[in-house]
């Protein structure tokens, strides 16, 4: 059920990023990793008001998603914004490729799917986005780095919506690592950063479940 809820296809792929669910409190629990991908923070997904939220375990710093499926081997690395959007590209990149007009059709060879050659990560939220991300520059070092952030409608007049805000504070900090990608590129939503014809926090993971 929370497999369906969250718009993926298969609920292993819960089992594969790591995500359970407490016995003791029944929240759903989603593990954040150091750049060897141990097991260093753990998230809980709460609700709060009239949202769903995911709070770290306190006084440990952010981590990241995704680290023990990293292959060293592969030039690509996708950072998402959150762990849902990260799985639900993650699982559908595994049976797509991209076909001859540049369009993704489907494949049954995971060998010659878009996650052949690319590693998929995940920050926490926008908020991660800091100078602790440079712990984690050597998962991006020699690589192609493409930033996926979600389209965040701007709270004020001439602001930028957090999802762009964040994009640009990743491109910079890791840009500037001392051993930084070989390219930075990133999902433009629209000229601002964001694409006023979609819902406020449009996202990968929507995008994906749109498509399918």
């Amino acid at each position: 059920l929370f497999a369906k809820e969250r718009g993926l296809l298969y609920s292993d792929t819960l089992m594969h990023w790591g995500v359970v669910k407490s016995v003791l409190t029944g929240n759903w629990l989603i593990p954040g990793y150091n750049v060897e991908g141990a097991l260093c923070q753990l998230y809980k997904r709460i609700r709060f008001k009239d949202r769903w939220e995911l709070r770290p375990t306190p006084t440990i710093p952010h981590y990241l998603h995704g680290v023990p499926l990293y292959q060293k081997g592969k030039q690509t690395v996708y950072l998402h914004e959150s762990w849902g959007n990260a799985m639900a590209f993650w699982e559908t990149a595994r049976m797509a490729k991209r076909g001859d007009d540049g369009r993704m059709v489907p494949t049954g060879s995971e060998q010659s799917s878009l996650l052949a050659n690319a590693n998929v990560l995940a920050t926490a939220n926008c908020g991660a986005v800091g100078e602790g991300l440079l712990r984690f520059s050597s998962l991006f070092a020699g690589k192609r780095l493409v930033l996926c952030f979600d389209s965040d409608y701007p709270t004020d007049t001439g602001a930028e919506g957090a999802g762009f805000a964040a994009t640009k504070r990743a491109a910079k900090l890791l840009s500037g690592a001392s051993n930084p990608p070989s390219e930075i590129s990133w999902l433009k939503w629209g000229e601002r950063g964001f694409d006023p014809s979609l819902p406020n926090k449009h996202d990968v993971r929507d995008f994906v479940n749109a498509a399918s």
